[in-house]
């Protein structure tokens, strides 16, 4: 009885592992959609991942796979994808300290920069090792009117026999003020030793302008919410908020979007995730950055208080120019598969060797997109031999644990 059950728990085992083995195979290769990359000459080349690509990719495009096919012979072709290098570089900015003023209970740092300066980010060192402060940043342009940065910003030093962690630099974005002022709340400061400012060295590249589908709002407790639909599912670099208003407002503001949604019988229920949150103003670029976010749907929040409410034109949603680079080495077949959400990133070799590849690329044309029905590549009679092969293996197995099992049961 014993052999017998333990006979039934192999079988179930090894028939579980050939479906997950089968069903990965499958998933492997279970593209929906093709295009023909137009190859002209043997060459490092480059194709342009088109905006209405996106609703059929996975973020950062993990799930498409060139292959090369020449007759019955398919090649799955190494590639990385390439976009600007956002890699920045600072540069230090000259400043002095107009004020150093301490209090019971805080101290407060006003630094002139001489003129209104990009201050991307700031580094404080302090004495000791361990330390925690919570600051106030703001700026202004004319000591009179001073616009919040950050109310809580947290600085924070660990070094013990277990740890050793420092975060005391602060960050900001898209910030351009001549005065800056940091406040340490609830604390004097005199540990300070040295503080620094620095500025990114931007390298400008073309940026692609998604098409908005629609831009919606609406007003309600003391809020404005703005609607924006996307035509495509679309990674997201920046967002730019441009006011129709000439007049001063210091807004804060929450930016979220749709990451999710459940039709249920009251109707359709959303899960929201975040993209970013902090202050615009009327003196500053409002340039949103949101990390490649890949979203169809975006809802700003924007805090009025007791204030009318800002009229905003068209935002502008845009995006990186995205493109997958590979070595075009003959003139055969080439094709992009995507769509496929069971792929995983592939693992090639050449995202070590991105430094070498040379810097002008041939650019190619993609065909018109193919619709596929469960597609498997032009090799199908190799893929049906890998499963005969497993399940024959299996089979072998399986008659080998059942003669041992019959005859120990025997003797």
């Amino acid at each position: 009885m014993i052999n017998k059950l333990k006979l039934i728990q192999l079988y179930t085992v090894f028939l579980a592992l050939f479906l997950f083995v089968s069903q990965y195979v499958n998933a492997q290769n279970n593209f929906k959609f093709k295009r023909k990359i137009l190859v002209d000459s043997v060459a490092w080349s480059s194709v342009d991942i088109h905006e209405n690509m996106w609703n059929k990719l996975k973020k950062d495009a993990v799930d498409a796979r060139i292959l090369q096919i020449k007759d019955k012979d398919t090649l799955e072709v190494p590639y990385f994808l390439n976009f600007p290098n956002l890699q920045q570089e600072f540069t230090s900015l000259d400043f002095s300290i107009l004020n150093h003023h301490t209090s019971n209970n805080f101290t407060v740092l006003t630094l002139d920069f001489f003129k209104s300066v990009n201050v991307d980010k700031m580094i404080l060192d302090f004495i000791p090792v361990n330390f925690e402060y919570w600051l106030e940043i703001e700026g202004s342009n004319d000591l009179t009117s001073w616009y919040v940065i950050d109310n809580s910003y947290r600085l924070v030093g660990v070094q013990n026999e277990f740890k050793s962690f420092k975060s005391n630099e602060i960050y900001l974005t898209n910030l351009s003020y001549r005065y800056y002022k940091i406040k340490f709340k609830h604390q004097q400061i005199n540990d300070l030793k040295g503080l620094k400012a620095f500025k990114k060295n931007t390298v400008p590249f073309s940026l692609v302008n998604y098409s908005v589908q629609s831009q919606k709002s609406k007003i309600k407790n003391k809020k404005s919410i703005i609607y924006i639909n996307l035509k495509n599912n679309v990674p997201i670099y920046k967002l730019n908020l441009n006011i129709s208003d000439s007049v001063y407002f210091h807004r804060y503001v929450t930016i979220k979007y749709i990451s999710d949604s459940v039709l249920t019988s009251k109707g359709y229920v959303f899960s929201y995730d975040f993209i970013w949150s902090g202050y615009i103003n009327s003196q500053q670029n409002n340039d949103i950055l949101c990390n490649n976010v890949k979203a169809k749907n975006i809802i700003i929040t924007i805090e009025n208080e007791d204030n009318p409410a800002v009229n905003f034109k068209k935002i502008n949603v845009y995006g990186l120019p995205f493109s997958i680079v590979f070595n075009a080495k003959n003139l055969n077949d080439y094709f992009l598969f995507y769509g496929n959400p069971s792929l995983l990133k592939p693992n090639y070799d050449l995202q070590y060797f991105k430094a070498q590849i040379p810097k002008y690329l041939n650019t190619l044309t993609l065909q018109k997109e193919e619709l596929l029905q469960n597609i498997v590549p032009e090799n199908k009679s190799d893929y049906n031999l890998f499963l005969y092969l497993i399940l024959a293996i299996i089979v072998i197995v399986l008659l080998f644990f059942s003669f041992k099992m019959l005859k120990e049961s025997k003797n």
